[in-house]
Parts: structure tokens; C-alpha cells; sequence
């Protein structure tokens, strides 16, 4: 089971609750902001903030794509031995070369810059509301906007840098051949010829899968 998880909760069943227990339940609401788990224990800082997104957002997905890029960040953290709260500067660097330059982790330059932004909120929340130090260095940098405080490891990597791990020609083989193969329930090959389509015109045009998959 992965250590690092979102959890969504919601109303249970009062009643089905009652009849295993025994007695009646007691009333909780449900919690509608994601909350992230490590271990199995509630994360207190990255659920709280979430609520807060939540709530400032109007339950739009906003929070849930937060979520999803603290979560790869606490994986990380995990790896060196240490937490979301106790990151520091070493880790934050280390965490930008594994998501922008190491080969085999790096991810295109959007989604850098999605979870980029999501740990720098973090952290400006984590600072504001609890009193500890920014694992990063903020700058105020001018725009046309009007100057702007921002997180100075990482930035500057492109959208269309950074642009993941690319498939060597052998892989392309295989990928296709393993589309293939694909049976469905009733051992026709209909979803396996959809696939290999679909990765075929995606390597022929370069297109993200998440193109793809809204075709």
C-alpha cells in the first residue's frame, strides 16, 4: 500500500453503521476536502491547508490538484528521510533536479510549475499560520502585474522544457505490441486496437495522453 495517500471522506450510512454496532451512531460530517495520509495517520498540516483551499475555492478542483503534487512532494521527502514540515532548503533543491533534470523522473514543464506553486502556497501557509521558515527562497521579482513573490528554485523551467521521459525506439515496439494483445472480457482485441491507435497517433503527432484521452 503506498505511504503517501488522498483520502476522500463522506457521509456513512447511519443505519448500516447502527445495525454492525449495535448502537446508533454518532453524527459527523462529512469532510469534503481532500486529506492527505502518511502511513495511515492524517498529515495535519497538508489536510489543513487543503480545507482552507477547499473552502477559499468553492469546492472546485483546485484542491485536489494541490493535493496530488504535495502528495509526489511528501513521497519524496519520505525517501530522504524527513517530512513536509521539516523539508528544508537541501531537500527542495534536490526534489527540483528529480522533477526537471534526473532522465528518468523528470516531467514536462507545466506540471513542474503546477507543483511548484502548490508547495510554495504550502509553505507561505505553513509560515503564516504556524511561524516556521520558508524551506525556499522567495523573491519579489517585477511583472506587468506588479511586483510578485516568488519562489526562486525552479523557477524559469518552460512549459515545453522538461518535457518527460522520452521513449527510446525499442519501447515504442514493445508499447505497441502489449496494445495489442489486450483482450477484453468477451477475448475479442477491440480495446487493444483502440489503444494501439491512440498511441500511435499520439507518437505520430506528439500529442500529451491527456489529448488523447479527450478525443
Amino acid at each position: 500500500m503506498a505511504r503517501v495517500r488522498i483520502e476522500f471522506g463522506g457521509r456513512w450510512d447511519a443505519g448500516a453503521v447502527g445495525q454492525g454496532l449495535g448502537v446508533p451512531p454518532l453524527e459527523i460530517p462529512p469532510v469534503r476536502s481532500p486529506v492527505v495520509t502518511v502511513d495511515g495517520r492524517v498529515e495535519a498540516d497538508a489536510s489543513a491547508w487543503l480545507a482552507a483551499v477547499h473552502a477559499r475555492t468553492g469546492g472546485t478542483r483546485t484542491a485536489v490538484s494541490h493535493a496530488e503534487s504535495l502528495q509526489r512532494f511528501a513521497v519524496f521527502l519520505l525517501g530522504r528521510g524527513t517530512t513536509l514540515r521539516g523539508a528544508g532548503h537541501r531537500d527542495v533543491v534536490e526534489y527540483v533536479r528529480y522533477r526537471t533534470e534526473d532522465a528518468a523522473t523528470r516531467v514536462a514543464g507545466a506540471t513542474w510549475q503546477r507543483d511548484r506553486s502548490a508547495i510554495k502556497q504550502f509553505y507561505e501557509w505553513l509560515r503564516d499560520t504556524h511561524g516556521t521558515a520558508l524551506p525556499f527562497t522567495l523573491e519579489v521579482i517585477p511583472t506587468v502585474r506588479g511586483p510578485v513573490a516568488s519562489m526562486r528554485e525552479g523557477r524559469g523551467i518552460t512549459a515545453a522544457s522538461a518535457a518527460g521521459t522520452p521513449l527510446e525506439p525499442p519501447q515504442i515496439a514493445e508499447l505497441l505490441a502489449a496494445a495489442r494483445r489486450t483482450r477484453d472480457s468477451g477475448g475479442t482485441n477491440l480495446a487493444g486496437a483502440r489503444d494501439a491507435a491512440f498511441i500511435a497517433l499520439g507518437l505520430a503527432c506528439g500529442a500529451r495522453a491527456e489529448t488523447l484521452a479527450h478525443l
